[in-house]
């Protein structure tokens, strides 16, 4: 039994793993990563819970319209409609059986709070995308989490994951550079896609969609479920 967010019992198999998808940018795709992930582990019949940690709810919104569709309810809990602290949100009740902690992270997040966060999670997701502002803000995001957050010391397995991608553009390039020279794994590279929006709009995933709607896309999300489940314990 697990007795609160994070903090199973000592006579447990196992605790559920905490997944942190951060960036200290708002608009690099939180949402729709967590989401997306959220859905790939509830289609291989995981227990997952959503943390939605966004002031504009959008995670929260997508369970709503996911709870009426085919696919079935993702439990979810609001961090914010609960008034809990980002350095206190892991302390939130967790219902039985939980195996994945899903966290749509806010933005903005540094020193105590980001330090607090990081060490609570065991996998952290960083999605980021192809534009200068973003490629700046990723080298502050990326000395904060290594020089406050320490989680290098901390050995906290994190990834990148290239958003909204264009291939063919001189800026994806240039992200390329700069994601090879952090030498931080980047587990996929996905595109620019309507799918995700028109999924987004019926509380749905990528995962949910027709075969071969977007199969280039689908191999990019079990590239992801592979290096998740290689970095947990479920």
């Amino acid at each position: 039994m697990t007795t609160a967010l994070g903090h199973p019992t000592q006579d447990e198999a196992g605790k559920p793993q905490r997944i942190l998808v951060i960036n200290a940018k708002g608009g690099c795709g939180k949402t729709t990563i967590a989401t997306n992930l959220a859905a790939a582990l509830h289609a291989q019949s995981a227990h997952t819970l959503v943390v939605d940690f966004d002031p504009q709810g959008s995670a929260s919104e997508w369970l709503q319209l996911r709870a009426a569709s085919p696919q079935g309810e993702i439990p979810a809990l609001s961090a914010l409609r609960h008034e809990v602290s980002v350095s206190r949100c892991w302390l939130l009740p967790l219902p039985p059986g939980t195996q994945w902690v899903i966290m749509d992270a806010p933005a903005a997040l540094h020193g105590v709070e980001l330090q607090k966060l990081v060490h609570e999670a065991d996998i952290l997701i960083i999605p980021v995308m192809p534009s200068p502002i973003d490629i700046e803000a990723m080298v502050h995001f990326i000395k904060d989490l290594f020089f406050i957050a320490k989680v290098r010391q901390q050995s906290i397995p994190m990834a990148i994951i290239a958003n909204r991608v264009k291939t063919n553009t001189i800026i994806f390039r240039t992200l390329q550079k700069f994601l090879q020279a952090l030498r931080i794994p980047v587990i996929a590279v996905l595109r620019d896609s309507q799918d995700y929006i028109h999924a987004f709009e019926q509380g749905l995933a990528l995962v949910d969609l027709p075969a071969g709607v977007n199969e280039r896309e689908a191999i990019q999300w079990r590239h992801i479920l592979e290096w998740v489940k290689s970095r947990s314990n479920v």
